[in-house]
C-alpha cells in the first residue's frame, strides 16, 4: 500500500506499507486511515520545515546585523577586510573567503585580504577585469556568480582542489570596487541562500571600505 503526503496538490512524499504473503490484503478501512495518517503528516511535515526556514533567516539576520555593527567601527582599511573575512569563518562557515579589490591603473583584481589561502597570496594574485577568473567576469558584468562545479567552467582560473566558487561584486554606487570570494573544495556546495547572505555581507564590505579609504 502506498499513499502519496500532499501539499497544496504537491508531493512532497509517500507512506509505502508491505505485508508478507499469507496476511490478508489491505482493506478500504486501512487505505482510509493511512491517507489519513498522510494527510497529518503532510501539516506536520511543512509547519516543521517553515520553522527551520524562518529559523535559518532569524540566524541570517542576527548574523547581519553584527557585520553591518562590526564593520562600521573601523575606519581602517585593513581593518575593515580582516573584519569581512572573520565574520564570514565564524558566522556563516566559508572556510576559504577572500576580497579583490579594484586597482583601477592596471585594470586588475588584486587579492588584499584571504582566508584558507597561503598568506603569499595576498598582495600577489592578480585577475584581470573581464578575461581573467570567474571573479574577473564578475567584476566585468557587475553580476552575482554561483558555480557549482568549476571544472565544468572555462572562467576559472585557480587551485585544482576547488570544485564549487561563488563570487559577488562590491559596489559603490554603479562602480565595482571589488570582489567578494568563496571556494569550497564539494561539488555543488553553495545555495541560493548562500548567494543572498554573501550579497548582503559584500553590499555592507563595500560601504565600510568606501568609508575607511575617504577617511
Amino acid at each position: 500500500l502506498a499513499v502519496p503526503i500532499m501539499v497544496k496538490e504537491r508531493v512532497i512524499g509517500a507512506i509505502s506499507l508491505d505485508r508478507v504473503s499469507d496476511q490478508p490484503p489491505f482493506s478500504a478501512d486501512e487505505v482510509s486511515l493511512c491517507q489519513t495518517i498522510a494527510n497529518q503528516a503532510a501539516v506536520a511535515i511543512e509547519n516543521a520545515r517553515l520553522y527551520e526556514k524562518v529559523t535559518e533567516r532569524m540566524r541570517e539576520a542576527t548574523a547581519l546585523y553584527k557585520v553591518s555593527n562590526q564593520l562600521m567601527r573601523t575606519l581602517n582599511l585593513d581593518q575593515v577586510l580582516e573584519k569581512a573575512l572573520d565574520i564570514l569563518q565564524r558566522s556563516f562557515g566559508y572556510r576559504n573567503c577572500a576580497i579583490l579589490l579594484v586597482d583601477e591603473e592596471t585594470g586588475e583584481l588584486e587579492v588584499k585580504a584571504a582566508r584558507g589561502y597561503l598568506r603569499e597570496t595576498v598582495g600577489k594574485v592578480r585577475f584581470k577585469i573581464g578575461q581573467e577568473g570567474i571573479v574577473g567576469w564578475v567584476a566585468a558584468y557587475k553580476t552575482a556568480l554561483n558555480v557549482p562545479d568549476v571544472s565544468q567552467d572555462s572562467r576559472y582560473v585557480g587551485r585544482e582542489e576547488t570544485r564549487s566558487e561563488m563570487a559577488v561584486p562590491m559596489m559603490a554606487g554603479d562602480k565595482v570596487i571589488g570582489v567578494l570570494d568563496v571556494q569550497r573544495p564539494e561539488v555543488n556546495a553553495f545555495s541560493d541562500d548562500d548567494l543572498r547572505v554573501l550579497s548582503s555581507v559584500a553590499a555592507q564590505a563595500a560601504i565600510a571600505i568606501e568609508r575607511a579609504r575617504l577617511y
